[in-house]
């Protein structure tokens, strides 16, 4: 929105292979490590899981151990892939929105 003529510089094939290939790595660690953590909790209870989706929060509640680790894990995993890239996407809107507003004519804003 700023530089538009510039956008063929950074957005080149390696930045956006590099942004992908960061996305799947996160999401790919972010799910074995709730795979290797419930792996580890017994289950003593009922092995029917309420709802439609076999998620970790279900599965921690079917335990006999202490899942404090457990849940403690997923609340910061779920603030750091969850909130972090909301308020970086926050940040570049407002970013976008003040440029527009500096700008001075509503013909120039169109």
């Amino acid at each position: 929105i700023c530089h538009p003529l510039t956008y063929v510089l950074f957005m080149n094939r390696k930045l956006c292979t590099g942004l992908v290939a960061t996305s799947w790595v996160c999401g790919f660690l972010n799910a074995m490590l709730h795979t290797a953590m419930t792996a580890q909790v017994p289950f003593c209870a009922s092995h029917e899981i309420e709802n439609v989706f076999c998620d970790v929060p279900q599965l921690l509640k079917l335990s006999c151990q202490d899942t404090f680790l457990n849940q403690i894990t997923l609340f910061v995993v779920t603030l750091l892939l969850g909130v972090s890239p909301f308020l970086c996407i926050m940040a570049f809107y407002s970013h976008i929105v003040r440029a527009i507003l500096r700008i001075r004519t509503t013909q120039g804003r169109h």
